[in-house]
Formats: C-alpha cells, structure tokens, sequence
C-alpha cells in the first residue's frame, strides 16, 4: 500500500476531520502545496511533519552510525523515519500535539523516537 493512502486512511479515521492533514506534512501527502523560490522555481513547502521527518533521519543515522556518504544506508535510514512516524498512529498524534504547542522539531522527533 502506497505511504500517502496510509496516511490519508488513518487521518480520516482518526483526527477530527475539520483539520486538514495538509496542515501537518507536506512531502507526504496527495496535493502538495508548492513555494516559489527567488529563481521562480516551484518547490514543494516543507511543513512540521517533514522537519519531524528530518530531524528523526539525523537521530537514527547518529544512533545507528550510518555515514552520509552511504547513499543506500541513508535511504533505508530515511525509509525507517518515515515509517516510524507515519505508519505509527501514537507518532502522528505526537506530530499533532507538538505542532500546536509549538515546539521544536527536535524534540518531536526525540519524543517519537523514544517510543
């Protein structure tokens, strides 16, 4: 099953549905919004989930010891975060619950990864 129908699925069934998911992550949902850069480029906009996503690779890579320079390492590391956040329904209410009382993206992705 493709990871945005998972995500579609579970935020459906599960947070209210008055609050579009798009409110959360950005990379990994159907309809991306799109920035311009200074260079008139569009970009997808990384939302707090995708900087939860970011921080949660560079703590499993330093806990695991997976170089940069290991681009297939970093794309099964990469995988897992994903997957950590989006296939676990306590991690994406952590998302949620951290995005509101503004906290840093750090701590989110700590906290998930304590779990």
């Amino acid at each position: 099953m493709n990871i945005r129908t998972v995500i579609r699925k579970y935020i459906m069934e599960n947070i209210d549905g008055n609050k579009p998911v798009d409110n959360l992550f950005n990379y990994y949902t159907t309809r991306k919004e799109q920035e311009e850069t200074n260079f008139n480029f569009s970009i997808p906009k990384k939302k707090y989930g995708d900087y939860v996503i970011s921080s949660l690779t560079h703590i499993i890579m330093e806990e695991e010891g997976v170089s940069e320079k290991s681009f297939s390492q970093v794309d099964k590391v990469v995988e897992k975060a994903k997957h950590l956040v989006l296939d676990n329904p306590e991690a994406i209410k952590i998302v949620e619950e951290c995005s509101t009382n503004n906290y840093r993206h750090n701590l989110c992705a700590e906290k998930i990864y304590a779990l």
